[in-house]
């Protein structure tokens, strides 16, 4: 949660299996972040990267697009496997 947001938007991912002592990789649309972490083994958070990869536009060449958004999927990957993936609403107005 949330589902929705943009750049620099917080997000936490609720689960199980989350290795406290070992690092994650989450796929995040089109961009890989690697090493993320679990405090607690159920939960991970981390922000929406200011600058999602394989988007090369900035929001002014969106700007003639109201409510311009893209959904991708978020997932987790580690050594018991892969995740269930989340639709994430990437809004570039927030």
């Amino acid at each position: 949660s949330p589902t929705r947001g943009g750049y620099g938007t917080t997000v936490t991912i609720t689960g199980s299996g989350f290795n406290p002592s070992s690092s994650h990789t989450l796929y995040v649309g089109y961009d890989t972040l690697y090493g993320v972490s679990s405090q607690d083994g159920t939960t991970m958070t981390f922000t929406i990267p200011s600058r999602i990869n394989v988007f090369n536009f900035e929001p002014e060449d969106l700007a003639d697009i109201p409510d311009a958004s893209l959904p991708f999927w978020i997932y987790v990957q580690n050594t018991a496997g892969e995740s269930n993936a989340q639709l994430f609403t990437f809004t570039f107005y927030d």
